[in-house]
């Protein structure tokens, strides 16, 4: 967790700045090289993870489900690298670029807040009640302004689509996340009531 964490706080930063492109290109490549390095440790501990799995067979329901956690939060934190991979290559050779500027940092910012709210909520960190999942209705929108935009500007506008997908493809493996941590938490609340009823 600890290591996800790292990795994530470097990703938000990054993506925090990708649209605006507010940090110097050498710094901006050392935190990705950094951020590279971290995602490729977290799957060599995945690896590691998944092969004592099958030498602890006694706790294998428990084990199956942090498997598949870990697996999506690594599977996020790739799809936030992919995103700032379409940022760096088509974003800024869009010649409309300039339009799209605001709309996706805020977008990007919303997601990046829920990627952080996600990782809280896995450590059990967030009240109960608290949630902070991204307006479908503003990504609905934002989705509905480019696929105008693209039909209107067909030229211009292609290798934007490059990003839009990248974007929308993070925020569906965020929802993922999130629902997998909500299953196993109520697996683990309903757990707890029968070891209390007992």
């Amino acid at each position: 967790m600890q290591q996800v964490h790292q990795a994530y706080d470097k990703l938000s930063l990054l993506l925090r700045t990708a649209i605006s492109n507010e940090m110097k290109e050498q710094v901006y490549r050392d935190e990705k090289e950094k951020l590279e390095e971290m995602l490729r440790k977290l799957d060599e501990r995945y690896a590691v993870f998944e092969e004592e799995r099958a030498l602890l067979p006694g706790r294998k329901q428990e084990l199956a489900r942090q498997l598949i956690l870990s697996k999506q939060m690594i599977k996020a934190l790739r799809k936030g690298a992919e995103l700032l991979e379409a940022v760096e290559e088509h974003y800024f050779s869009s010649p409309g670029a300039d339009k799209w500027a605001a709309p996706f940092d805020r977008q990007i910012e919303e997601l990046s807040k829920y990627h952080e709210y996600i990782l809280l909520n896995a450590e059990g960190k967030m009240k109960s009640g608290a949630h902070i999942e991204p307006e479908e209705e503003r990504e609905s929108r934002l989705a509905e302004q480019l696929t105008d935009y693209f039909k209107q500007e067909r030229d211009e506008g292609r290798r934007l689509v490059f990003v839009a997908a990248a974007l929308f493809e993070y925020a569906w493996h965020l929802r993922r996340l999130d629902r997998i941590i909500d299953h196993i938490k109520q697996r683990e609340g309903s757990r707890g009531n029968r070891s209390e009823l007992a």
